[in-house]
């Protein structure tokens, strides 16, 4: 570097940014910052975890964001307003540190330190005994028809580099920007300078290890392109009770053979880690190929080896805020990932959830038919089966939803079915299994009065009211449609004609 320049120091600069460009503008530059202004405790931008992060000062006065959830992309790890540009872009530290600098306006201060560039080598002139004639650069050639050399993996916009962040290719900063002070700051080693540099895109996605957050927008954008058929709206109401208005408010979809063609074409929208790792696509002896759950392989009876083409309902899990973080196939499920507890709500809207009374029961679809009935002030919630009152996880998220709810009084009601009589469908010649429903019920009932203290009743729908053997909540509200309100045109799902 030249000695007629100042020496750029990375330190003072990085003060005066702090100083000029908080950490809290930083997050708010993304769209990231509490509505309420309260930084102590907000939700986690990467996350979505209610009131998860919040941003603090270290002992030495830097000011660093946390998330707390330890399921976080970010990895539950304080960072500074560096860090997190680098949790936003995925980009390097020393890149982030750049465009850091640039937001806080200290990048223009910095360009004087600029080592002025060399000037372009002069062209010899032709020899004066020369008697050849200057002619004009010749034009680029197109590659031939039948190259062999494969195409950069850069030629398709769509498709991200498998180069980690702040390496391969980048819009060069001047060279004038202390970039050797930098990298020495950052315990970088300097990079040789590029015979061409070209512009990678704002987003880079790292796909060796797909993040939860390339996940959920690949998921979210499969969900987008999903419809429900007239006649799954149909089933819904007739079998489950559910209007037309609610199904389609929670979003259920369907699974038909016309999903395929979608997931095929999300190949060139999505890395394949990505697809894998969502779960929307599966290898199956080693290949890749559509997972057969989103477009209409399902479970058709209650053995584990009965699987067929049954068009399963698409159930899709909204948090809070309404946006997508799990889609389920009905009785079905994605391999390798973890259950949820399931709480009705629509899509794209916030939704207040405080009950003072919550009833907690088994499956989707007795927690929509509850949702459709139950008072502003009761909520319902449903777990994916009896038995995950034993699974840590479930039950850790069922907890916590209760805690921010602030329930009072919870009632566990399951299902009650006959199970001991031969000829019904639920008949379980194994005497020990006639019961789970009751015992699990009372296991969990159990669990959250001991744990949160608060008063925790058992329930149980009357065996009268019992349909093949089993007396349900969808099954209820199918029969109270059908004995009080069976011409009502408002709770009829479709507006269309019955199907054939």
């Amino acid at each position: 570097m030249n000695n007629r320049y100042p020496k750029f120091n990375p330190e003072a600069a990085l003060l005066e940014a702090r100083n000029r460009f908080p950490l809290e503008r930083v997050i708010e530059q993304y769209g990231h910052g509490p509505r309420n202004q309260k930084w102590k405790q907000f939700d986690c931008p990467f996350c979505r975890k209610k009131n998860k992060a919040g941003t603090f000062k270290a002992q030495d006065g830097t000011p660093l964001f946390k998330c707390h959830s330890t399921r976080c992309p970010s990895g539950a790890e304080a960072v500074d307003a560096i860090g997190y540009i680098v949790l936003v872009t995925g980009r390097g530290r020393a890149d982030a540190f750049v465009d850091y600098l640039k937001m806080a306006g200290v990048w223009r201060e910095v360009e004087r330190y600029q080592t002025p560039p060399k000037p372009p080598a002069e062209t010899p002139p032709p020899a004066e005994n020369s008697t050849d004639t200057p002619s004009t650069p010749p034009l680029e050639q197109e590659p031939a028809p039948n190259q062999t050399d494969p195409p950069p993996e850069s030629s398709n916009p769509a498709v991200a580099s498998n180069a980690a962040p702040g390496e391969g290719t980048s819009e060069a900063a001047p060279e004038a920007n202390g970039s050797e002070a930098i990298d020495r700051f950052f315990g970088e080693t300097p990079a040789a300078p590029a015979a061409t540099v070209t512009k990678k895109p704002a987003i880079q996605i790292v796909v060796d290890e797909p993040t939860e957050e390339f996940c959920r927008t690949a998921m979210q954008d499969f969900y987008d392109q999903l419809t429900i058929t007239t006649e799954d709206l149909w089933t819904l109401y007739h079998k489950r009770g559910l209007a037309r208005s609610v199904s389609e408010r929670l979003g259920f979809r369907s699974s038909t053979e016309s999903n395929k063609q979608i997931l095929l074409a999300m190949k060139a929208t999505h890395p394949m880690p990505v697809l894998l790792e969502s779960g929307l696509w599966a290898k199956r002896d080693g290949v890749a190929s559509p997972n057969a759950q989103f477009y209409g392989w399902g479970r058709i009876g209650k053995a584990a080896d009965d699987w067929g083409w049954a068009n399963p309902i698409l159930i899709p899990y909204f948090d809070n805020a309404g946006a997508l973080f799990h889609l389920r196939p009905h009785k079905g499920g994605i391999k390798d990932k973890g259950s949820h507890v399931y709480v009705p709500r629509a899509r794209g809207e916030e939704a207040p959830e405080k009950f003072s009374t919550v009833v907690i029961t088994e499956g989707e679809f007795k927690a929509a038919a509850l949702y459709d009935c139950l008072p502003a002030e009761w909520g319902c919630v449903a777990l994916p089966g009896v038995q995950m009152a034993n699974s840590y996880a479930v039950y850790e998220e069922l907890e916590e939803w209760l805690r921010q709810v602030r329930a009072r009084v919870v009632k566990v009601i399951y299902d009650n079915e006959d199970k001991g009589t031969p000829g019904t469908p639920g008949y379980k010649e194994d005497k020990t299994k006639r019961y789970d429903a009751p015992i699990w019920a009372y296991v969990l009932a159990t669990k959250i009065w001991k744990r949160l203290k608060i008063r925790t009743e058992l329930g149980m729908l009357p065996a009268d009211s019992r349909v093949n053997g089993k007396s349900d909540w969808d099954g209820a509200l199918r029969a109270f449609n059908e004995e009080a309100n069976p011409a009502d045109v408002n709770r009829v799902c479709p507006s269309e004609s019955q199907p054939a």
